[in-house]
């Protein structure tokens, strides 16, 4: 049939994504078009991902209409991940609250920028830059503090429920430039002589997405410093000899 719903001969590119799918320059220059020109409005069947569309497609792209439908496949959320699909997309911004028994509390941001030029590959745009890690904590005794990301964001016996550090990938503890240590491992903080510490951090190995993610998971600041694991004795390389948990809040997505 023709009219609106017609595929044109050629075609420069796949279907967009969750993220957008580059056209190229010498499809533009060219002034051809980097999707098939068919939409919700076209013929019953002939929508995008519609059975005439894959047959019509596949035709053009030279893919069999089964390898096509399995393409066009990669660009759709499966059943029941779409919310997950849609926070690794979104959240690029969280803040935590920290709060404990005792005077500490602050409040912790971070925040997380795609690369330029990431593209969806069947999932989200899961690349990204170092998680930029900011804030301000009170009520310190003057000198450096352990800070940590625990594994869960389970508060409800005090920060003792947040369990250990993050540590998804079963390494010993170590500091934030080690090749080995912990997604969680921060190092320290320091806190002045009024018991404020200004935090300023940047991190390669947490992120706001994909299976490195702390969003959910629990912030805390210990009371000693962090040894980063060099303390000589088993409790340095699960810890830090960091001591107990002055303060703590689940990280949790920000606008």
């Amino acid at each position: 049939m023709r009219g609106r719903g017609r595929l044109p001969a050629r075609v420069s590119a796949p279907p967009p994504g969750i993220c957008g799918h580059s056209r190229s320059k010498a499809a533009v220059a060219g002034g051809q078009s980097s999707r098939p020109a068919i939409g919700p409005r076209t013929e019953r069947g002939r929508g995008f991902g519609g059975p005439a569309y894959k047959v019509a497609a596949g035709k053009a792209l030279g893919f069999a209409p089964a390898s096509l439908a399995s393409l066009l496949s990669r660009f759709r959320s499966p059943p029941g991940r779409t919310g997950a699909l849609l926070q690794r997309v979104m959240a690029t911004k969280a803040v935590c609250v920290l709060k404990g028994d005792g005077p500490v509390q602050g409040t912790i941001h971070f925040e997380q920028q795609a690369r330029p030029g990431a593209e969806v590959h069947g999932e989200a745009c899961s690349r990204a830059n170092k998680v930029v890690v900011s804030g301000r904590i009170t009520g310190l005794t003057e000198g450096q503090h352990g800070f940590h990301v625990h594994q869960f964001g389970d508060n409800t016996q005090g920060c003792t429920s947040a369990g250990p550090h993050f540590n998804p990938q079963s390494k010993k503890h170590g500091g934030p430039t080690d090749q080995e240590r912990h997604v969680g491992d921060l190092g320290n903080v320091l806190a002045d002589k009024d018991g404020v510490a200004i935090v300023s951090i940047e991190d390669s190995l947490i992120s706001l997405l994909g299976e490195h993610s702390i969003i959910g998971r629990t912030m805390v600041i210990h009371e000693k410093p962090d040894d980063l694991g060099k303390g000589g004795n088993e409790e340095s390389t699960k810890t830090g000899n960091a001591g107990s948990r002055l303060a703590c809040g689940v990280i949790g997505i920000a606008q």
